[in-house]
């Protein structure tokens, strides 16, 4: 299957400007989408299709019928090799799931989706884990693994082969982290004090960062940082959020998934922050704007999947500039997202079902 390369920056052609345009994003926006997402969004406008539509209502420019599904794995209650994945990264060649019940990693081929190795087992010695928390891609191929409670970081290649195995100083609890391009990472783990950690190349916390935020707690309209005393519950959930680098990996882009906003983080400084773009008053997509799933930065573009409410619970992808937030369309998908990442082939995903989990590629129509 022909790869579409994210980031690529060729000249849009007259028919995809002007599809864009009808459906209300503007050129100096449109400059900014990958070649292929902008293909994608014109596409619906400049081609006439039964199975493609766009709806414009309010801020919110939203394209649907464009993605289709390449291949499926179901995961279903007999299962004997995976127990709850939770999420899931591809270096391009591979998609790595990590299924913190099971205490393993299993690696899928990312063009059709056959199982190719497997790592990982229960305990505390090498090659093991104890509820391993976040997964992610590394440049050039291969994963990182997470496993907090052995207080460990894993490097595998994208074979399933161990390359090594290193202590996490100073954290304890992550549930999110991206990668630096000095080595270095950002991690988000669950904490009241400074909860986003700056840890160096070799994984030791060197700097406690608090969130770009104060939490309202909804008591007189009082907002604190979370480190203050108030509410410990709430203040937790508000501080929940996933990482992304941004494209050059000098900073990354927090996204707050239980609460309202997303900001770009770099160093000590926040270089900007701004709201979720707002629902769209349309009745049968039941949209939340405080449910983010995942996020993802390529290019000049941050993809924020969403949760939702309703019968299309977490079948929106929203786009932002990742240069200074501005939003730039959306994306109807063919299924619900609990956990999704992209490559230059399109996503891969993770659901969830009544009767277990599917793991899935999805692609351009073309």
């Amino acid at each position: 299957m022909e790869r579409i390369a994210l980031h690529r920056r060729l000249a849009r052609p007259t028919r995809v400007v002007k599809g864009l345009s009808a459906i209300g994003v503007s050129a100096r926006a449109s400059a900014h989408l990958p070649l292929w997402v902008a293909v994608l969004i014109a596409g619906t406008a400049c081609v006439q299709r039964e199975s493609s539509v766009v709806v414009h209502e309010g801020p919110r420019s939203i394209v649907s019928g464009r993605i289709v599904v390449q291949w499926t794995k179901v995961i279903g209650e007999e299962d004997t090799l995976f127990a709850l994945p939770s999420k899931l990264a591809t270096d391009g060649r591979v998609v790595a799931v990590l299924d913190p019940v099971a205490n393993r990693v299993i690696g899928l081929e990312r063009e059709t989706g056959k199982v190719v190795w497997r790592y990982g087992s229960t305990g505390s010695g090498p090659g093991e884990f104890r509820g391993p928390s976040e997964i992610l891609a590394r440049k050039g191929g291969g994963f990182i693994v997470f496993d907090p409670a052995n207080a460990r970081i894993t490097d595998l290649d994208d074979a399933g082969m161990r390359l090594r195995e290193r202590a996490a100083v100073g954290v304890s609890a992550i549930r999110s982290a991206c990668l630096l391009r000095d080595g270095g990472l950002l991690a988000f783990e669950l904490a009241l004090d400074h909860p986003i950690v700056h840890l160096d190349s070799t994984f030791r916390s060197v700097k406690r960062i608090p969130l770009p935020w104060t939490i309202d707690l909804g008591t007189n309209g009082e907002a604190r940082q979370p480190e203050q005393n108030g509410n410990v519950s709430e203040i937790i959930r508000q501080s929940q959020g996933v990482l992304t680098p941004t494209p050059d990996g000098g900073g990354c882009i927090f996204g707050r998934q239980t609460a309202d906003g997303l900001a770009y983080i770099q160093g000590d400084s926040v270089r900007w922050r701004r709201d979720y773009v707002a629902s769209p008053p349309v009745e049968s997509l039941k949209v939340a704007t405080s449910a983010a799933i995942s996020i993802l930065a390529r290019g000049d573009t941050v993809f924020v999947p969403f949760h939702g409410t309703g019968r299309r619970r977490g079948r929106l992808i929203d786009l932002y500039r990742s240069s200074d937030g501005e939003y730039l369309a959306s994306l109807e998908t063919p299924g619900g997202m609990s956990w999704v990442d992209l490559d230059s082939s399109g996503f891969v995903v993770l659901q969830s079902t009544s009767t277990g989990s599917k793991i899935s590629a999805w692609t351009l129509r073309r």
